[in-house]
């Protein structure tokens, strides 16, 4: 399987892509979901990040995410959301299924 380090970047005023190159519209999309275990880059124009079911125990580097308006990290094993909290054009978040801790 591929653990090496997913890297997206799409330039242009109107495309959407995922890992693979599919365009979906307007804005800069990655989806790795259910992807092997490996590092992943996110670069600063993503607007749409989908990191569904990849076994992260952490969060990755989020701080370039100047442009990011939805972030799904669902079923994972992330224990922090901490790193989250500088991203400030975020509008939708979705942690759901994590091993997040309250204290």
């Amino acid at each position: 399987g591929d653990t090496g380090v997913w890297s997206v970047l799409a330039m242009g005023d109107t495309m959407d892509v995922d890992k693979e190159g599919n365009e979906y519209g307007d804005e800069c999309y990655l989806d790795v979901s259910f992807q092997p275990e490996g590092g992943i880059d996110l670069h600063p124009q993503l607007t749409d990040v989908d990191l569904t079911g990849n076994r992260l125990k952490q969060l990755p580097d989020v701080s370039a995410l100047h442009s990011i308006r939805r972030f799904v990290v669902r079923q994972n094993l992330i224990e922090s959301a901490a790193p989250l909290g500088q991203l400030t054009t975020l509008t939708h978040l979705d942690l759901y299924d994590n091993q997040l801790s309250t204290s």
